[in-house]
């Protein structure tokens, strides 16, 4: 009984606060001069573009029913942080991160400011905690700027003596803060946490990194988080020709879910999908010859699963890769036409391990089955993402 007291008081609540919205749009000084306008239908427009207002701080903020409506927080090259209202593309807030920030380039050479969610609003207890790094123009050390994604409050700001050259997310969380720490790697591949260790992390297993380079080469590390050690554990060669480079690299989520293990056939036995969380996909182009390269290497094992070949290719090429499918998009100088190519992996009838897939006991190459297929798309592709739902 209480909790129908609460929920209907809630609601008379909303209710009240909606009339009283309404009411201060329509009878507002900006908005209630119909005399100043030439018909009735003005000034019901007018009424229109004042819904579209900028965002009021005194608002309250709500959650929807169904959690549709979200907090977009993007970074930009000028050195700007917004965070917009994905129900009508409201600026909420916008951080300015300072004049001597410039962004931090990545291995393909394309400049970013990387931005990291180091902990959501599923811990109410807790405030939303989300990272931008960025480097010091004059210096060229790395700045760390955490903000509160919800209200972009700056809770820390933080300068490292050094330049790094890679940053990730742990794929755990430190169990007393509920936050993922930022690992990053310096020019000499010394380990940094970011906020700084505090022993709560022991337990885990070692976190497996992939480095590349343009030409070609590969090499997977062995990170131990509790020691900060860097370890070498293998290293690859893909063999590229002199005109031949990386265009784009593109690895699994680590949050992703399986929500299906196989496709079931017509004769009702189950086609497993092969769903190796490790595997990272990597596309070479060859300008010169029009030649695109795929390959699907093991970020912890060194071991490639998958490799194709394409002529008469053109970029630019996009990458994005889920579960057991890779999809990619390229020009074919051909037809003269934007592609979209699709490839998906099926370990065969038997699954290995339903639950906790080993990189270090792969499965065989010749189990693994390869499906693909190009569709044509009318228009140009500047990027390629995959959807993400909790339902």
């Amino acid at each position: 009984m209480e909790s129908f007291k609460r929920r209907l008081k809630s609601q008379a609540d909303q209710f009240r606060r909606a009339c009283l919205g309404a009411a201060n749009q329509i009878f507002s000084p900006t908005n209630f001069s119909p005399f100043q306008l030439k018909s009735f239908a003005d000034w019901l427009a007018s009424l229109r573009l004042a819904s579209r207002s900028p965002y009021r701080k005194d608002a309250p903020r709500e959650r929807d029913y169904f959690n549709l409506r979200k907090m977009i927080v993007v970074s930009t090259l000028k050195s700007i942080v917004y965070g917009i209202d994905s129900s009508d593309g409201t600026i909420i807030w916008h951080l300015y991160l300072g004049r001597n920030i410039k962004p931090l380039r990545s291995s393909l050479g394309d400049e970013k400011i990387p931005l990291y969610v180091q902990r959501t609003t599923a811990h109410y207890h807790f405030s939303p905690v989300a990272t931008v790094v960025a480097a010091d123009e004059s210096t060229g050390h790395t700045v760390l700027i955490s903000f509160d994604p919800i209200t972009g409050t700056v809770s820390e700001r933080k300068v490292l003596s050094v330049q790094v050259k890679r940053i990730e997310l742990l794929p755990y969380t430190n169990p007393h803060t509920h936050k993922h720490h930022l690992v990053m790697l310096d020019n000499n591949n010394q380990v940094i946490l970011y906020p700084e260790y505090d022993g709560a992390m022991e337990q885990h297993a070692p976190v497996y990194l992939f480095n590349f380079n343009t030409a070609g080469d590969l090499e997977g590390f062995a990170l131990n988080v509790a020691l900060r050690k860097l370890l070498p554990v293998w290293k690859v060669k893909l063999g590229f020709s002199a005109e031949q480079k990386v265009v784009a690299v593109a690895a699994k989520p680590f949050h992703q879910k399986v929500h299906s293990a196989g496709r079931v056939l017509g004769n009702r036995s189950v086609l497993y999908k092969y769903v190796n969380p490790n595997l990272v996909a990597v596309a070479s182009h060859d300008p010169i010859h029009s030649l695109l390269q795929i390959h699907l290497v093991d970020a912890v094992s060194g071991y490639i699963v998958y490799n194709a070949k394409q002529n008469k290719i053109a970029g630019p090429v996009h990458l994005v890769h889920c579960e057991n499918w890779l999809a990619y998009s390229y020009w074919n100088e051909k037809g003269r036409r934007m592609e979209i190519a699709v490839v998906e992996l099926y370990e065969g009838l038997e699954q290995t391990d339903a639950l906790h897939y080993n990189s270090l006991t792969p499965t065989l190459m010749p189990n693994v089955a390869a499906v693909s297929q190009a569709y044509i798309f009318p228009q140009g592709i500047t990027a390629l993402g995959v959807t993400e739902t909790g339902w």
